[in-house]
């Protein structure tokens, strides 16, 4: 398995109004205010980066006290919070934004969690999460080096309790680090009763494989998720941040941000600037994406540190420290593991993470190696044309289309259909209800325009064009429902946004499906000559 560089700060924000975003929206570059009480310690050095949270984001321009009075009216979305001179919108307590709307979620009500824990809501999901300097060990929440026994928490072997901790005795001989030294990820020290009074463990997250340790991989990902580019992930728009590098580009083309796909979450790094982040994440102090917070429920998959106003990344001592189908992996067995994705292989070969070595003459498609074009092994979007050549069972694209650079295949330039016209290299309808532009002059001084979207959208925003609201460095149109919207967009959160679509049969006349990083594709204009 690629080596995993563990990120500074986890981010796990995410959009719907673009291609590879989630459905979430909040401001982009107006943080939370973090002054109010949260049911978090104090944190100044967070791991990791950060993520959205899963509320959705009304933001209208208002005057001064945006939120007096208040004008959140939606159902079970009447928590107003002002974000400068706008305000944002969140679903009441116990309930989740989904599919536009606040439904009913998880509640703490009720919950009992041990003491030196308490209840928190994240991912959807009411769970006890230990206080900082704990981790759950059962169901009690035990100090660093003690463990869970007959319903209480005892120092491990070679520690004693002192004012609460468990500290190393004197003749510990794990104090000398004497695993330090060791390599392939067996650094973790054990006080035992042998004759040397100590031996090296694997680190949390790997595991004892004929005398090497070998990052844990699941054979099948837990019940509600899915193997996705080698890593267990929600299989439908979520709160996570990224998969692939394209996901880190969903408002600026040509950002610098690359994903760091095996934190929780996902995390968009080596950002300059707030328009390199995905949704309302800013860029912070680390070149790396992050989400305000005022809470952990903030943080579907981090914790809150109020200093930074920030979404962390998770330390744990084991996967039980864990949440939303995550993982504890300490690299190098210093007790300061993180929480991240849990590593998979449920096919019989994979690009990412091979299970096996096809034999000669078979080729790995679909994770299954494939020696014949009966059946179609092709079922990648657009690209269902079977071959078999000298190296075996190739895919073509289809007809229409061609490779891109990315290995996708994108629909080849040719004629408008009627109604449209060829404008900046796309088919173009202008007599559309939502089309918003197809060149540059059709946005307004100092805007540009990006034509991909079936309606085109204006960024670089600070006036927008009539009817439009600027979002997060974009002009966007509000809705009320899709008809609002240009063909082949949808009303996402009071916002016009990309349409999801499976084939080009979910798009409209004027529009192919093109697939993402996640494996999901997005209606955009076809492309013309």
């Amino acid at each position: 398995m690629p080596s995993r560089v563990l990120p500074f700060f986890v981010l796990l924000a995410a959009l719907g109004l673009f291609a590879g975003s989630c459905d979430d929206e909040k401001t982009k570059g107006a943080p939370l205010d973090t002054g109010a009480e949260v049911d978090q310690t104090d944190e100044t050095s967070p791991p990791g980066d950060v993520d959205e949270t899963s509320q959705p984001g009304d933001v209208e321009e208002v005057s001064a006290d945006p939120c007096s009075p208040n004008p959140c009216a939606s159902p079970h979305q009447s928590v107003c919070t002002a974000v400068g001179e706008v305000f944002q919108c969140a679903c009441d307590a116990g309930f989740l934004f989904e599919g536009g709307l606040c439904v009913p979620g998880a509640t703490c009500d009720g919950m009992l969690c041990p003491d030196d824990g308490a209840c928190v809501l994240q991912a959807g999901a009411a769970q006890c999460e230990c206080d900082t300097g704990y981790h759950l060990d059962g169901e009690l929440c035990c100090a660093l080096h003690a463990s869970a026994s007959a319903g209480s928490c005892l120092c491990d072997l070679g520690y004693s309790e002192v004012s609460g901790a468990c500290e190393a005795d004197p003749g510990n001989p794990c104090l000398a680090e004497p695993c330090a030294a060791e390599i392939s990820h067996r650094n973790t020290c054990v006080v035992d009763d042998t004759s040397q009074g100590y031996h090296c463990d694997c680190n949390t997250g790997y595991h004892d494989n004929q005398g090497s340790c070998t990052l844990e991989v699941v054979s099948a990902c837990a019940t509600g998720l899915v193997c996705r580019a080698g890593y267990c992930v929600a299989p439908g728009s979520t709160n996570e941040q990224c998969l692939a590098d394209f996901d880190c580009h969903t408002l600026n083309p040509d950002a610098p941000t690359l994903c760091n796909a095996a934190a929780a979450g996902g995390i968009c790094m080596s950002c300059g600037q707030d328009l390199d982040c995905p949704g309302s994440a800013v860029c912070n102090e680390f070149s790396t994406c992050a989400t305000p917070c005022s809470s952990n429920s903030d943080c579907p998959y981090g914790t809150c540190y109020r200093t930074q106003g920030l979404c962390g990344q998770r330390f744990c001592n084991s996967d039980a420290d864990c949440f939303s189908g995550t993982v504890c992996i300490d690299e190098n067995g210093d007790g300061s593991g993180l929480c991240m994705r849990v590593p998979c292989v449920e096919t019989q070969c994979s690009p990412y993470l091979p299970n096996g070595t096809c034999e000669a003459g078979a080729t790995c498609l679909g994770g299954a190696c494939v020696t014949s074009c009966t059946p179609n092994p092709c079922s990648e979007l657009n690209k269902g044309q079977c071959v078999v050549g000298s190296s075996g069972v190739l895919c073509l694209c289809d007809t229409g289309f061609e490779l891109d650079t990315s290995g996708n295949c994108v629909p080849s330039a040719g004629s408008c259909p009627t109604g449209f016209t060829c404008e900046a290299g796309v088919c173009v309808d202008r007599g559309d209800v939502g089309f918003n532009c197809a060149l540059d002059g059709d946005c307004g001084s100092g805007l540009t325009c990006s034509s991909v979207l079936p309606s085109g959208t204006c960024s670089g925003c600070g006036v927008c064009p009539t009817g439009q609201t600027c979002l997060a460095g974009y002009c966007l149109r509000p809705c009320v429902d899709a008809s609002d919207c240009a063909g082949d967009m949808v009303c996402r959160n009071h916002y016009c946004g990309r349409k999801d679509c499976a084939s080009g049969a979910d798009c409209g006349t004027g529009a192919t499906c093109v697939l993402n990083s996640q494996g999901a594709g997005t209606c955009n204009r076809l492309p013309c000559l």
